[in-house]
């Protein structure tokens, strides 16, 4: 399943520090039905703003489901993660994917 996905503006962990903290927000476009007992995967692809020779990150999250259920359409899943390659702004997403077992 292919996502649209938006990354938030970086926030500093600590103003003496490069690292930052980013948010990821998955917003899938079509509902889905997870099985029981399985893992949805959300991946993508980040890219920083790097003139010549920009960085990328591929990320997956995964999140454990113990009971069946559904994601309706348009539902947005947030993560935030530590962006420890220091990338730079501006940093855009590509190929954002969910990934899950059907019931």
């Amino acid at each position: 399943m292919t996502t649209n996905v938006t990354v938030a503006n970086a926030t500093a962990l600590d103003n003496s520090s490069e690292n930052t903290l980013l948010t990821i927000i998955f917003t899938n476009t079509a509902a889905f039905d997870y099985a029981a007992n399985s893992t949805v995967y959300y991946s993508v692809r980040l890219t920083d703003g790097t003139a010549d020779t920009p960085q990328t990150r591929e990320v997956v999250f995964s999140v454990p489901q113990t009971a069946e259920g559904t994601v309706e359409a348009g539902t947005a899943k947030t993560f935030t993660m530590e962006n420890d390659t220091n990338l730079v702004p501006e940093i855009t997403a590509s190929d954002g994917k969910i990934c899950y077992q059907p019931k």
